[in-house]
């Protein structure tokens, strides 16, 4: 298969996230894939840098050697002009791509390129997918801006070929405003690179940790995260035991400002050294950072932007055997039921106390991440993943052929009746 994926994300400064790891598996099975993406964290050299140059590379970010073809169209370096010039210039890109590389079928992660997507589709007759992965007005940081992107929400939703949700709750909201077709395709995990027998001693020789306990938040740091709130609410515990917060990921673009503030938040809880925040690091050091962990936690509240979700970092700890807490959300626990991994919660405070009860309870906190490390590997590995992904954009491509021979078909009956 030709694959186009359109994204809103620079490809290479974006953390590896679900389109990575589709994009690159459906090019290991030996599909031909194509990516156009935007550099939404742009800024200008000088007064004269006011537009970008295309760009078009080769890049593997996951797996080696599986070479992406990565196209960034140019655009106005203007703040509020920047998406607007997309507009254009995506057209053109998105068209060429499907001309020069026959595509066979697209599949969306772009709200703001939506238009141009949708008309590009019906007038080749290439099958539309969208990939469904969050409530994205939420991550708007602009109010006014977040209509818009429902609207572009929506609209996907109706004029998609096929909608591919993360999760049911996100299935049912996009068959709630107008998708016909919606198919659950979850994220995964790559279970040979994150397991719990890695050697992470040379990591906590550079950390200094010697026999500390760890509590890990591995992601991007953003106001929906729920960080600050944690902090506050761990303090008393971090202070009373030999136990750390280690924090790996960090802001990015507007979102900075949130990362500033747990440096902030650090100093003024006189946390020091209990609070580790090592920013962002090298996709392949993460694995052994969730190794030196001893329980690992997602602290995102319920919000609209989180409660239909499941954070790709949950599958991860649960790879590496950790024993993991979450906040109670309909997207995760649909996907991880209680009793597989994962202990939920409803507060920021319950979710200390079930720190500290495993923190007390060794026996107990080593068997939950077992059951989790068994889970992700018998239903949500990296690999069974992107064959079902693989599968299903096999059999769109198929049921759109069909259509078109039988339509082609009637126009010739009826050509011949007349």
């Amino acid at each position: 298969m030709n694959i186009l994926f359109i994204d809103e994300k620079d490809w290479v400064k974006k953390v590896p996230y679900t389109i990575n790891y589709i994009a690159e598996g459906l090019k290991k099975l030996g599909n031909d894939v194509h990516v156009i993406d935007y550099d939404d964290t742009w800024s200008r050299c000088s007064i004269l840098d006011i537009q970008s140059q295309r760009i078009e590379k080769l890049y593997s970010k996951i797996y080696p050697n599986t070479n992406i073809n990565i196209i960034s169209p140019s655009f106005v370096k203007i703040g509020g002009l920047s998406r607007i010039s997309t507009l254009y210039t995506h057209f053109t890109e998105i068209e060429n791509q499907i001309l020069k590389n026959d595509i066979d079928i697209i599949v969306t992660y772009a709200y703001m390129s939506s238009p141009q997507t949708i008309y590009l589709s019906k007038k080749y007759n290439v099958p539309l997918v969208f990939h469904y992965i969050d409530v994205a007005s939420q991550l708007v940081p602009y109010k006014f801006l977040r209509k818009p992107v429902d609207i572009a929400e929506k609209t996907l939703f109706r004029y998609s070929d096929v909608v591919f949700a993360l999760t049911p709750s996100l299935a049912e909201r996009a068959k709630k405003f107008g998708a016909n077709n919606v198919k659950v395709i979850c994220n995964g995990v790559d279970i040979n690179k994150i397991r719990p027998d890695l050697d992470c001693d040379k990591l906590k020789n550079q950390l200094d940790i010697n026999k500390e306990n760890i509590i890990l938040f591995v992601g991007t740091v953003h106001d929906h995260t729920g960080i600050e709130h944690f902090l506050y609410s761990v303090q008393h515990i971090l202070k009373k035991y030999n136990l750390k917060f280690l924090l790996v990921g960090g802001g990015r673009g507007f979102d900075n400002k949130a990362f500033d503030r747990l440096k902030k938040i650090q100093e003024q809880l006189n946390l020091g050294e209990k609070v580790m925040l090592v920013g962002v690091q090298p996709k392949d050091s993460i694995p052994f950072y969730i190794n030196l962990a001893d329980i690992c936690v997602s602290t995102y509240p319920p919000s609209k932007f989180s409660e239909l979700n499941i954070p790709m970092k949950i599958f991860e700890y649960m790879a590496g055997g950790k024993p993991s807490i979450s906040f109670e959300l309909t997207g995760t626990k649909s996907i991880i039921p209680e009793g597989n991994g994962v202990i939920y919660v409803r507060s920021f405070e319950e979710m200390v106390e079930k720190i500290e009860y495993l923190l007390l309870d060794k026996q107990v906190a080593r068997e939950i991440g077992e059951t989790g490390r068994k889970f992700v590997e018998s239903n949500y590995s990296w690999d069974s993943i992107c064959e079902q992904f693989n599968n299903e954009l096999k059999a769109i491509i198929s049921a759109k052929n069909n259509k078109k021979r039988v339509a082609n078909g009637n126009e010739h009956n009826n050509f011949r009746s007349v």
